[in-house]
């Protein structure tokens, strides 16, 4: 999904100063997202979890709701948008070709 690199000693790492965006017409766009009311103690791995079913995609939905500190809690009763999982595949592959260039 992002570019792993690796230092001399063989030590993975990812290039977290790369960034992504999610295109403007997705966003307005209800077909690709659904909206989810954020309860207590929710995090991104957790809302991650229950939509896809792995905690590893919480950056997708950080991305849609154009979060910049996914560290931050998220607030209770507030609604943030959902990438549906149909389109997760797609984010992937373009995202894949994005980090060759």
């Amino acid at each position: 999904m992002f570019n792993i690199m690796e230092d001399d000693d063989k030590i993975k790492f990812i290039n977290i100063f790369r960034s992504y965006i999610i295109d403007d017409d997705i966003l307005k766009d209800v077909l690709y997202y659904d909206t989810y009311d954020v309860e207590s103690d929710d995090w991104w791995e957790l809302v991650s979890y229950v939509l896809y079913e792995s905690v590893n995609l919480w950056w997708v939905n950080s991305l849609m709701n154009g979060i910049n500190n996914p560290f931050e809690e998220l607030n209770t009763g507030s609604s943030i948008k959902l990438l549906k999982e149909t389109y997760v595949p797609q984010l992937l592959r373009e995202i894949r070709s994005i980090s060759e260039l």
